[in-house]
């Protein structure tokens, strides 16, 4: 038994909106998170990505069955439906399948409906939250500063930018205070 995420497109997903998905999905899949788990330089494992076919899976016990969406084509069809499944047994792959799913309803609308085993709203939801957190820890590194009812936080790389745009703004409009901008 394995946890398992569904989806029902259309017979054919019209190709603008299939290469606009197709564009998202491999900007997530070839991201530096997603090495060792979707993809290897070193063992050349590339996720399969074209204009008929996203297809991937984890690399060795990151994975479980092969997440394969067809622009034109799934395992079942009837009544002007495609039918497909991955089943990912939540292993660390399992994140970029719901990403990609949670991609194609993006961009396909109401051709495609996707169900879970997981409840798919929850699990949306609960990805989402994941991805926030993922995302905090990224600009974990801040700095801070504070002047009475002035606060100022940005992420050190962007640190130049914000403090020039923080003397603009905030110190203008609560200090008496005037700067002058120099040409280097």
């Amino acid at each position: 038994m394995g946890y398992t995420h569904y989806w029902y497109t259309r017979k054919e997903i019209p190709a603008d909106k299939w290469d606009a998905f197709t564009n998202d999905c491999k900007e997530l899949l070839d991201s530096d998170a997603a090495e060792g788990i979707v993809w290897s330089r070193k063992d050349k494992i590339f996720p399969y990505i074209t204009d008929e076919y996203c297809t991937f899976d984890g690399i060795g016990n990151n994975g479980h069955e092969t997440f394969s969406m067809s622009r034109n084509r799934g395992r079942r069809e009837s009544d002007g439906e495609s039918f497909d499944c991955c089943k990912t047994a939540q292993k660390p792959y399992d994140k970029y399948v719901v990403d990609v799913l949670i991609l194609a309803e993006k961009h396909f609308g109401d051709l495609i409906r996707v169900k879970s085993d997981g409840h798919w709203p929850d699990v949306k939801r609960d990805r989402e939250l994941e991805k926030e957190r993922e995302c905090e820890k990224l600009f974990s590194t801040h700095i801070s500063l504070s002047l009475p009812g002035v606060q100022f936080r940005c992420h050190e790389d962007d640190l130049e930018d914000y403090v020039c745009e923080f003397v603009k703004t905030e110190l203008k409009s609560n200090l008496d205070w005037t700067y002058e901008e120099v040409s280097e």
